[in-house]
Parts: C-alpha cells; sequence; structure tokens
C-alpha cells in the first residue's frame, strides 16, 4: 500500500455497514502494514470528508454492481 500523509499520522474509519469481523481484519492488516515505519495509524471514530485534518481512509460495505 503506497500512502502520502503530511504528518507522522495515518487515520482511517471504517463505516457501521462494514461488518465486525470485517472491521477487526483491517484494523490487523493496517496495524502489521505500518509496523516497521514511523508512520502511526489511528481509527478515527469520527471521520472528516474534507479539509487539511480529513480521514485518509474511509471503509464502507456495499453491493458490487452486476454482483450476484
Amino acid at each position: 500500500m503506497d500512502q502520502k500523509t503530511d504528518n507522522g499520522w495515518w487515520y482511517y474509519y471504517s463505516q457501521s455497514s462494514l461488518e465486525a469481523a470485517d472491521r477487526a481484519r483491517v484494523t490487523d492488516v493496517l496495524a502489521d502494514e505500518y509496523a516497521p515505519a514511523d508512520l502511526a495509524v489511528a481509527h478515527d471514530s469520527t471521520p472528516t470528508y474534507s479539509g487539511t485534518d480529513e480521514t485518509h481512509l474511509i471503509l464502507i460495505e456495499s453491493a458490487v454492481p452486476g454482483g450476484n
């Protein structure tokens, strides 16, 4: 995952539509991905959709168009 940020923190938010097991998996993957870096990853409980403090990644679960 190649991400750029302007500070030492990288924030993500999982909308409530994402199932608990999926939210836990995202947390584990992000912790493993950034463990060797100086970048700190944190879950944002109140996401910001624009501006200088915007949340870097917002995860939602939805139907795939054309899927069965």
